[in-house]
């Protein structure tokens, strides 16, 4: 291949493209790489390289993507491998000389760099099994109950983690109206999963809330180590069925008061035993919203002959629920 002229090019294919040749050699040769990108904002180490001959290289770093008049200047060059001078950004961009040798060959450049440690923020604390106290959207009202009861609840959360370190999770609860943390792990527990089965048999039951704290202590030396936290929404530990109290018939009407430690109830309704067609009903209040309702039901659409055995069933709003029978004659 001959190159002639003042303004010379080189053709390429897939694609086509003329990349123009700003240099044969000689003691003027220069060479300018691509702007390096870190990804992040990086401090970069000591650049070393391999090549035949003497050279000299020098750095500018920016944190654009392409050059501008924000980058830095050109650092002095270097003869030998030695410290990057160029700030810390995110791009960072290589020029090599061949004043001292044209005839040397450059091979490969290698700048170490570290990244600025970024935060990762947990962003969302979701419980399933449970029931948040502080419900969004209409919400329907007496059922049916799909939730079934239990007294492991599963602790999800989501992280936005930039800079993809591994991140360790400590799980903390609280009793609504206290101000103690008590962690939910072992002690030399080490959770990295963004989930968790939580055991609530043996806590007191009420309204509790979950704290979630991300940190990428793994990943990092302790004075770099970012952290941060959030709280779940009201999550109530509910795991005692609710009682059927002052149960009466007259007639064809069954009358009682359901109770819950916790509450609310959520849904009450009665069937012909054995049938297993449970047909709801509301308190006589109309609405599901208290730890106690009372109810007063005509049964004729399920006794309509007169004597039958009808099982009354009350859920409370963790799933947990009771049955009690009675005769209508």
């Amino acid at each position: 291949m001959t190159l002639r002229g003042k303004l010379r090019f080189v053709a390429a294919s897939d694609p086509a493209a003329l990349h123009v040749v700003r240099g044969v050699g000689g003691a003027d040769a220069v060479w300018t790489s691509k702007a390096l990108d870190a990804g992040l904002r990086a401090h970069f180490g000591r650049i070393d390289w391999i090549a035949t001959g003497q050279l000299e290289l020098s750095t500018r770093s920016g944190n654009t993507t392409e050059p501008d008049d924000t980058w830095s200047a050109w650092s002095n060059p270097l003869a030998a491998a030695g410290d990057v001078t160029s700030p810390p950004a995110r791009f960072l961009q290589v020029r090599a000389r061949w004043s001292r040798d044209p005839a040397a060959v450059l091979s490969s450049v290698t700048i170490p760099f570290v990244t600025d440690n970024l935060r990762a923020v947990v962003t969302d604390v979701e419980v399933e099994g449970a029931t948040s106290t502080l419900p969004s959207g209409v919400e329907t009202s007496g059922g049916p109950v799909t939730k079934k009861s239990g007294t492991s609840l599963t602790l999800k959360w989501k992280v936005e983690n930039p800079d993809k370190d591994e991140l360790r999770y400590r799980i903390e609860y609280r009793m609504v109206g206290t101000n103690t943390w008590y962690s939910a792990l072992e002690p030399r527990e080490t959770l990295t999963k963004t989930t968790y089965s939580w055991e609530t048999s043996d806590l007191p039951e009420g309204r509790y809330r979950v704290r979630i704290n991300a940190t990428d202590e793994i990943s990092n030396p302790p004075d770099r180590v970012q952290r941060h936290e959030l709280e779940s929404s009201i999550i109530l530990v509910d795991n005692t069925p609710p009682t059927i109290a002052d149960l009466e018939v007259t007639g064809k009407r069954v009358r009682g008061i359901v109770i819950d430690g916790v509450g609310p109830i959520a849904r009450i309704e009665a069937t012909v035993t054995g049938a297993d067609q449970w047909i709801p009903f509301f308190p006589r209040d109309g609405v599901f919203d208290e730890q106690r309702e009372d109810f007063d039901v005509d049964v004729t659409a399920l006794a309509p002959n007169g004597h039958a055995m009808l099982s009354i069933r009350a859920y409370d709003r963790a799933g947990n629920f009771v049955v009690r029978n009675v005769t209508v004659k």
